[in-house]
């Protein structure tokens, strides 16, 4: 049960926010949208707010290193996710997804975020905002079995290594790899990873923090995303999985390769062969009136 007083006062900062600090969206149906929380709070609760209706609760969302986020109802685990910094994406956009989004803490009173209006677009292009990521940095493609390289590097090169931290994670925003300072950090790496996600520790200090991943399989379709601080830099990788199809093609032979001799060859062996037996069946009649004439020589008178 909502407790009445925070629930009106929830109310009343909704409406505000919502009067005075919506952000629009234009978007296409089917696409994808991520949209960035601009609290600085460690857990917060992802809100969508539509016409006539009372808020939803879509999850509680957690630092990203230490917890899954918790969908307050299950189905939204397919449509919904939660990336670094509590940045909210929603897969294949529908009119079901259409509204009003804001991020809340936990804390009483709540505090909101800016918030976010989408809407579908009417024309053929597509419209973005500072407060939203929609597009796509790289699209790479592999095949089943073998291996990938995915891009991730940072165009800041006045860092020390010491104050770096890289973050990959995968389309259900599972940790992929972390380094933490510059160095290494596996402690939460997700079991599928496990020996798998390989990165590059010589290219560390030219600001490249891409990864190998190896014996891939299908399930590893989808969005990578590399996440860079303290310069707030983020590259998304798109991996699509190829099936490598494998034909056999026999060698040719002597006898392909030289049809026209190989069929006139055929034709001889044909005709002496009819030959032969005409010989043998001629042979056969003459032998045989020759008997009977025989015979009848030596037949008594």
């Amino acid at each position: 049960m909502h407790n009445p007083r925070r629930f009106c006062v929830h109310m009343i900062l909704v409406l505000i926010c919502c009067q005075y600090a919506v952000a629009d969206l234009l978007t296409d149906l089917g696409s994808n949208v991520s949209i960035n929380c601009d609290l600085d709070e460690n857990e917060v609760y992802w809100i969508l707010l539509k016409t006539a209706d009372p808020p939803t609760v879509i999850l509680r969302s957690f630092p990203t290193q230490t917890k899954s986020p918790f969908y307050h109802n299950k189905t939204f685990r397919k449509k919904y996710s939660v990336q670094f910094k509590h940045r909210l994406v929603i897969n294949n956009v529908t009119a079901d997804e259409l509204g009003v989004y804001y991020c809340m803490n936990t804390e009483t009173p709540p505090k909101l975020s800016n918030s976010t209006r989408i809407y579908f677009n009417d024309g053929a292009f597509t419209i973005t905002i500072s407060l939203i990521s929609v597009s796509l940095d790289v699209t790479v493609e592999a095949v089943i079995g073998g291996s990938v390289v995915l891009p991730g590097s940072s165009a800041e090169h006045d860092l020390k290594l010491q104050e770096i931290d890289v973050f990959w994670r995968d389309k259900d925003s599972e940790i992929i790899y972390n380094l933490i300072k510059g160095a290494d950090s596996l402690e939460l790496q997700d079991p599928q990873y496990k020996n798998r996600a390989q990165t590059f520790p010589e290219e560390y200090k030219r600001g490249n923090f891409s990864i190998k991943l190896i014996d891939l399989t299908q399930a590893d379709e989808g969005t990578f995303i590399c996440y860079i601080t303290p310069s707030d830099e983020q590259e998304t990788v798109q991996l699509i999985i190829k099936v490598m199809l494998f034909f056999y093609f026999p060698e040719s032979t002597e006898q392909e390769n030289h049809g026209p001799e190989t069929q006139l060859d055929w034709w001889q062996i044909l005709l002496i062969c009819v030959f032969t037996l005409l010989s043998v069946f001629v042979f056969l009649i003459i032998a045989y009136f020759i008997f009977k004439l025989r015979k009848r020589t030596q037949a008594p008178i």
